[in-house]
């Protein structure tokens, strides 16, 4: 038999005896973590069409799905993310039901150029979706569920950071900043370009206390304190009402005696075309990527 038959390619790998009993024993923990809490799981296909997914490059871009035709020239994939599914059928299978929707699930999703960092091509993804309710109290529900999946999951060492979108945004319009300008002051800030930040915000006609805050975005993480600081600053009614929703989830939180797990990070502000308020990720020792991640996105339903 040729020795590439009996491998697996790159990305994937077989789960054997103990390993798939402890896998599909948190599976059925995270199931029951769901449904206590009134999500009911749904199932989509593994095949979508490549359109579903063209809502939004920057979260899912091209190059990371798996893509062929079907007989009719159309173009599929191997689902990559399964809560744009679950978007697609809020938006027509389920466009008569009553809101709120509360949606779990569970499934293996496909990606290119997601090995890196121990993460593979096949991997599972569980989740929840709370569609049609926008309050600090739905927010701080997903959250809180997020951190007791991960408790289920064995982890207790752990922290989630939460960020506001609205800021981000609503800051770059007190500033005065343009489109482009704003769409390069997103990526230094990611990629915490401290050099590049001052490049445009000294080329820009914005107050010192502004630009000072601008400056120091990608460090104004920690606690709700941190939220009080920026306050004294901003004056933009965007930025300002952003920070209010924020602070007011943290505050539900503490009163789920779950802030110990939580962090603020203003300057989380990756896939913004994406989420639109919230956005969270969660991080462990000794894992150099998220292991779990979420936010709120009103525009894809």
């Amino acid at each position: 038999m040729p020795k590439w038959k009996i491998y697996t390619p790159d990305g994937v790998q077989d789960i054997l005896f103990d390993e798939c009993y402890m896998k599909r024993n948190i599976e059925a923990k995270l199931r029951e973590l769901f449904r206590k809490n009134g999500y009911f799981e749904i199932e989509t296909p593994l095949l979508e069409f490549f359109d579903t997914f063209t809502v939004d490059e920057e979260s899912t871009p091209q190059e990371s799905m798996f893509k062929f035709f079907d007989q009719q020239g159309r173009i599929l994939v191997l689902r990559p993310d399964l809560t744009i599914p679950v978007a697609r059928i809020a938006a027509s299978k389920l466009k008569d039901a009553e809101y709120p929707l509360r949606i779990s699930y569970i499934g293996n999703t496909f990606r290119y150029n997601e090995s890196g960092g121990g993460r593979q091509k096949e991997f599972t993804q569980a989740g929840i979706e709370l569609l049609g309710e926008v309050t600090p109290e739905s927010d701080a529900e997903v959250i809180s569920i997020a951190i007791n999946a991960v408790r289920t999951c064995g982890l207790d060492d752990f922290q989630i950071d939460i960020g506001q979108v609205g800021f981000f945004k609503g800051l770059m319009e007190e500033a005065g900043l343009c489109e482009q300008d704003v769409a390069q002051m997103r990526m230094l800030i990611d990629r915490k370009d401290f050099i590049g930040i001052e490049e445009i915000v000294g080329r820009c006609d914005i107050s010192s206390d502004i630009k000072k805050l601008i400056l120091d975005i990608p460090r104004l993480s920690g606690d709700i304190d941190v939220i009080a600081k920026v306050r004294k600053i901003v004056k933009g009614r965007k930025t300002l009402e952003a920070l209010d929703y924020l602070e007011n989830i943290l505050k539900i939180l503490e009163d789920y005696t779950l802030n110990d797990y939580v962090s603020v990070d203003l300057g989380m502000v990756q896939s913004l075309n994406y989420y639109t308020g919230i956005i969270f990720r969660g991080f462990t020792h000794g894992i150099g990527f998220p292991i779990l991640s979420g936010g709120r996105y009103d525009n894809l339903v």
